[in-house]
């Protein structure tokens, strides 16, 4: 997929179609990093509920 990308922005850029290929770019970006965030905070997520103290039900 990374390789499709970098030759579809790389042709578009040739062509002189630069908001094209700006989209690309960005398009790419987001399919990386998005899910690189979402991992990140639901780590974060995990590691504070581990230390939070356990709480009791109450009846």
């Amino acid at each position: 997929m990374v390789l499709g990308l970098a030759v579809a922005v790389t042709r578009t850029l040739h062509q002189g179609q630069r908001i094209v290929g700006g989209v690309l770019v960005f398009v790419g970006l987001a399919a990386v990093l998005c899910p690189l965030a979402d991992a990140a905070i639901s780590r974060r997520a995990g590691l504070a509920a581990d230390r939070s103290p356990p709480t009791t039900a109450s009846r």
